[in-house]
Formats: C-alpha cells, sequence, structure tokens
C-alpha cells in the first residue's frame, strides 16, 4: 500500500459499523468490553487515514500540545538576598 485513499476510509466505517452491530446484551460483559475497546482502536485508525488523505506524511500527534507555563515559577531561581 502506497496511499491511503476514500477506498480505505469506507472500508474502516464498514468495519465499525459492522463491530457495533455484533454487540449484544447476551455478550459477556469481558466480551462485551473487548470489543468497545476495538471499536475504539478502529476509530483511531479512521481518524489517522483521514489525516493522511488531507496532510500525508505528517504524523498524529497522541495529544494535544501542552502550553508553556511561562510563569514566575519556571527557570532558576535565587533564594538569597541581594548583597
Amino acid at each position: 500500500m502506497i496511499a491511503v485513499n476514500d477506498s480505505h476510509l469506507k472500508a474502516i466505517a464498514r468495519a465499525i459499523h459492522f463491530v457495533r452491530s455484533g454487540i449484544s446484551f447476551s455478550m459477556t460483559p469481558t466480551h462485551r468490553e473487548h470489543i468497545e475497546h476495538d471499536i475504539v482502536l478502529l476509530d483511531q485508525i479512521h481518524k489517522f487515514c483521514r489525516q493522511q488523505i488531507t496532510e500525508p506524511g505528517l504524523p498524529m500527534s497522541p495529544r494535544p500540545a501542552a502550553q508553556v507555563n511561562n510563569g514566575e515559577k519556571d527557570g532558576p531561581t535565587n533564594t538569597k538576598a541581594a548583597d
């Protein structure tokens, strides 16, 4: 596979739908949890593929970038009184 395209997105969306439709209350809670976790993973793949189509080659950030705290507590501090 060289590039990701719309047909990949459609396939992942169908997979998510079929996995969701397969969940029933007759399953054990553990089995349901595993399937729900798989749905989350498929959704992450769907988002990654969509990003690769719109911005090829850029990696997805695992989390939004945190803002740096530029307050007075940052950097070295001198607790001694000036002479």
